[in-house]
């Protein structure tokens, strides 16, 4: 399954039972479960459901981007290989700006 078609068929199912539950398909059973108090906190919570995705999608936007910083892998072939190229271009008169080695 490619990873767009799951990322939806889950979305959809989630939106699907958002709704379901926001337009009152579950009310009776949730007022017979568990009590018109209860039933009124649930209410409430699905109703800012969204919010609460948006938020958590955020937070973990933010914390995978600090994970990739914080494990950065540095390559030191590669700054081996960038002082070989300052140091010739500043050989031929080149400046690269501050040299930070």
């Amino acid at each position: 399954m490619r990873p767009l078609t799951r990322f939806l068929s889950i979305f959809l199912s989630i939106a699907a039972a958002w709704v379901a539950t926001y337009q009152g398909y579950f009310d009776a059973q949730i007022k017979q479960h568990f009590g018109p108090v209860v039933f009124n906190t649930v209410r409430g919570q699905v109703a800012l459901f969204p919010l609460y995705a948006i938020v958590a999608l955020g937070f973990y936007g933010i914390f995978s981007i600090a994970y990739a910083l914080a494990n950065f892998k540095d390559c030191p072939e590669k700054a081996d290989e960038l002082q070989e190229v300052r140091t010739t271009h500043c050989a031929s008169g080149v400046s690269l700006g501050q040299q930070r080695f």
